[in-house]
């Protein structure tokens, strides 16, 4: 991909973003301790029909860190100065994981601004459950901070025993976000984070949710899953096979093809 790079000045901080593509506007959030170089073959695919953004979230990727700021209102603070700052309108938005968090919050406290949103296994549920994340961020913070000081074989190594599906691209493009990643980031696992809940009841736009299969990893139970659809009438919902957490990675055909439809309808 030939990006198009620009540092924004947004809410204090230097945020790295990115552009390819021509068309509608198409805006990638990525999830916690990756960049927006890890969208790989999907952000290449949309920027066929798209101009597709992407920046790097605080503390991720080329833009600057910070100790604070990881709950979910201030993320989408973030985002909200983001598409100020680079005028998009009309916006189509695409969130994974912590991202699709932050998709949900702007499209809930921003209405009227999003025209769709897909949001990609958000972290509804368990992200919700504090005794649990407490200790699940200072394991992932342990974690994050060792990954930084492996060699990048080893790293590489390390994620297709966890992921043996996944391609040499997919494997490279994990590895090298860990060691840019600040540790601060893991902060967003047990910030307060307020209702999911209601955060869904306030969506207005157009919205995919994408699920995977929880034995695989994914976070999105079924139970979850009928709960966003009651609580937001104008969600819809596909469930991918044989995918966990990163449904793109694990299923992309499956993926791209629900993604590019969704996409399409807003036209």
């Amino acid at each position: 991909m030939n990006w198009m790079t620009h540092d924004l000045q947004v809410n204090g901080l230097r945020l790295r973003t990115y552009r390819a593509g021509k068309g509608p506007a198409l805006l990638l959030a990525h999830g916690m301790t990756d960049n927006a170089m890890y969208w790989g073959q999907t952000a290449e695919d949309l920027a066929q029909d798209y101009a597709v953004y992407a920046y790097d979230v605080r503390g991720h990727g080329k833009s600057d860190r910070a100790a604070t700021g990881y709950d979910v209102q201030t993320l989408a603070s973030d985002m909200a100065g983001v598409i100020a700052a680079l005028a998009i309108e009309d916006p189509l938005l695409l969130g994974h994981s912590m991202g699709a968090a932050t998709v949900a919050q702007f499209a809930a406290t921003h209405p009227g601004i999003a025209r769709r949103i897909v949001l990609e296994d958000p972290p509804f549920g368990a992200l919700y459950n504090k005794t649990l994340m407490r200790v699940v961020a200072t394991q992932w913070r342990a974690a994050l901070i060792a990954q930084r000081h492996m060699p990048r074989r080893a790293l590489i190594d390390l994620r297709r025993a966890e992921s043996p599906r996944w391609d040499a691209e997919q494997l490279a493009l994990w590895a090298d976000t860990k060691y840019e990643a600040s540790p601060d980031t893991v902060g967003f696992v047990n910030a307060a984070h307020g209702s999911w809940q209601e955060t869904v009841a306030h969506i207005t736009c157009p919205t995919l949710l994408l699920t995977g299969d929880t034995d695989l990893g994914a976070i999105v139970t079924p139970a979850t899953t009928q709960q966003l659809l009651a609580l937001c009438p104008h969600a819809q919902h596909v469930h991918i096979t044989a995918a966990g957490h990163t449904i793109r990675f694990d299923q992309y055909p499956a993926f791209i093809a629900a993604v590019a439809g969704f996409l399409a309808g807003g036209m």
